[in-house]
């Protein structure tokens, strides 16, 4: 495991400890691998939405016509 130090500004250092405090996180370690964890997330969904905008704009999107298309492709990604 990395182990680094951080600087922090005392209003987020007092904000994070509010969160230990109410039981949010076991430890400021904890706070910051799930908030690295959700920004990563997000990034990836971010970049997804892109290609998504993409396909949309190129034609290369396939336009769900029915019910049955939607639960195929469905289907398909419970696969995945």
């Amino acid at each position: 495991m990395y182990i680094t130090n951080i600087s922090l500004p005392p209003k987020l250092r007092d904000s994070a400890q509010v969160l230990i405090n109410q039981g949010y996180y076991a430890s400021f370690s904890d706070l910051v691998r799930d908030s690295l964890r959700q920004l990563l997330e997000r990034q990836n969904l971010t970049q997804e939405i892109y290609q998504v905008k993409q396909d949309l704009t190129t034609g290369a999107a396939k336009t769900i016509a029915s019910t049955q298309e939607l639960k195929q492709c469905l289907d398909v990604l419970e696969n995945v």
